[in-house]
C-alpha cells in the first residue's frame, strides 16, 4: 500500500503540464509580453490578460462584460490559476486508480511603486497549505532589470510541466524557486538573463557554493532560439549543465524543441553524464482548440545508455476566457524495470485563471 500510495502521488504531480512558451512561439513574442517576471511563468501582465480574453478563447466575453486586464488601481495588479484533474493510472504490477486532485491553486500580486521598483509575490495556497514559489523585488533601468529575493532561475523553456525531462534534469522548475539575485536585459528580439543563487531550491545556504544560470534568446518573427548554461558547486556535487533550445511556427503548428547536458562530479570521483531532450508540437486546429504532441528522451550515459522516453497527445479547448479544459494520455517506458518509470495515465483537467 505505501508503495501504491507513493506512485500515485507522484503521477499526481506530474499531470501539471502546461508547457505555454508555444503561445509565444505562435505570437512571435518574448516571454515578458504576458507575463509579470521577465524570464516567464506565474503573473499575466495587462497584455497577458487581454490576449486570454481576445484571442485564445473559441468565444468572447458576454454582452456587457468589461475586459479584464489584471490591474486594481494605478500601482496593483493581481492573478491567480486553478487546476483540477481526475487521473485514471495504469502502473506495472500495480492496482489501477482513478484520482481526483487540486493539482495546485496559486495567487498573484504586484505592486509597481514607481516607475523603476516592482514588487512581487507568488503564492500557492492549495494543495497541502501554503508555499511562497516566488517574492522579488525588481528595479528596471531602461532595457536593464535587477531583481532580487526568491526566483525561478533562467534555464531553457518556462515549462509548467515540472515533471517533464527537462525540468527534472536541470533542477530549474516552478518548485525550486531559489534565492539571489538576476540581472537582464531585453532588446529588439533579444533576451539575456543570468542569476546567482545559493543553489539549493530556496532551503538555507550550507556552503559557500552558488549557482550561476545563463540563459540567452533571440526571437524573430516566427522563430525563436536559445542557449542556456548552469554551474552549481556544492560540498555535495558540483553540477555543469549546457542547453539549447528553440521554438518555430509553421503555419497552424508551432514546435519547441530543447536539449540538455548535465554533469555531476561527485565527491566519491564519480562522473555522471545525462542528457535530456524535448520534442513538442502544438497544432492549432481553430481559435480555442489546440492538439499537443510531445515526445521526451532521458539517457542516462553513465548506466550502459539506459533510455527513458515519455509521450504525450493533449487536446485543449479554450471555450470562454480563463478558463480551458485539457484531456490526454500519456505513456512512459524505461530500460529500468521499476514500475515508476513504467506507466500510462490518462486524464482529464480543468484550469481557471485570470
Amino acid at each position: 500500500m505505501p508503495r501504491i500510495t507513493l506512485a500515485l502521488g507522484l503521477l499526481a504531480c506530474s499531470l501539471t503540464a502546461w508547457a505555454e512558451p508555444y503561445i509565444a512561439i505562435e505570437q512571435g513574442l518574448q516571454c515578458s509580453a504576458c507575463h509579470t517576471n521577465p524570464s516567464g511563468g506565474g503573473q499575466r501582465t495587462a497584455y497577458g490578460n487581454i490576449y486570454a480574453q481576445t484571442q485564445m478563447p473559441a468565444t468572447g466575453n458576454a454582452a456587457g462584460r468589461n475586459v479584464w486586464n489584471g490591474r486594481l488601481g494605478e500601482w496593483f495588479s493581481v492573478g491567480a490559476n486553478a487546476r483540477y484533474s481526475a487521473t485514471q493510472t495504469d502502473i506495472d504490477g500495480l492496482d489501477t486508480n482513478l484520482n481526483f486532485a487540486t493539482e495546485r491553486a496559486s495567487l498573484y500580486l504586484a505592486a509597481e511603486v514607481n516607475d523603476r521598483l516592482t514588487l512581487y509575490i507568488d503564492q500557492q495556497v492549495a494543495p497541502n497549505g501554503s508555499l511562497n514559489r516566488e517574492a522579488w523585488a525588481k528595479f528596471q533601468f531602461g532595457s536593464y532589470y535587477l531583481k532580487a529575493g526568491k526566483m525561478w532561475m533562467p534555464f531553457g523553456w518556462r515549462l509548467e510541466d515540472d515533471e517533464s525531462f527537462v525540468r527534472q534534469l536541470s533542477g530549474i522548475n516552478m518548485t525550486q524557486g531559489d534565492d539571489g539575485v538576476e540581472l537582464g536585459w531585453e532588446s529588439s528580439g533579444y533576451t539575456a538573463q543570468i542569476s546567482v543563487t545559493n543553489g539549493n531550491g530556496g532551503r538555507a545556504e550550507r556552503d559557500d557554493g552558488k549557482q550561476i544560470s545563463v540563459r540567452l534568446s533571440k526571437t524573430f518573427n516566427a522563430m525563436t532560439l536559445g542557449i542556456s548554461a548552469l554551474t552549481n558547486n556544492t560540498d555535495n556535487v558540483d553540477r555543469q549543465a549546457l542547453g539549447l533550445f528553440a521554438g518555430l511556427r509553421t503555419g497552424p503548428v508551432s514546435w519547441l524543441f530543447e536539449y540538455d547536458m548535465l554533469n555531476d562530479d561527485l565527491p566519491s570521483g564519480i562522473d555522471v553524464d545525462t542528457d535530456a531532450s524535448l520534442f513538442e508540437a502544438n497544432w492549432l486546429i481553430s481559435k480555442g482548440h489546440n492538439l499537443k504532441f510531445t515526445a521526451e528522451y532521458l539517457f542516462n550515459i553513465d548506466m550502459g545508455d539506459e533510455t527513458d522516453e515519455r509521450y504525450s497527445v493533449v487536446y485543449e479547448t479554450t471555450p470562454w476566457p480563463f478558463t480551458q479544459i485539457r484531456a490526454g494520455y500519456r505513456q512512459r517506458d524505461s530500460d529500468n524495470p521499476d514500475p515508476l518509470r513504467n506507466y500510462g495515465e490518462g486524464f482529464v483537467q480543468i484550469h481557471g485563471f485570470f
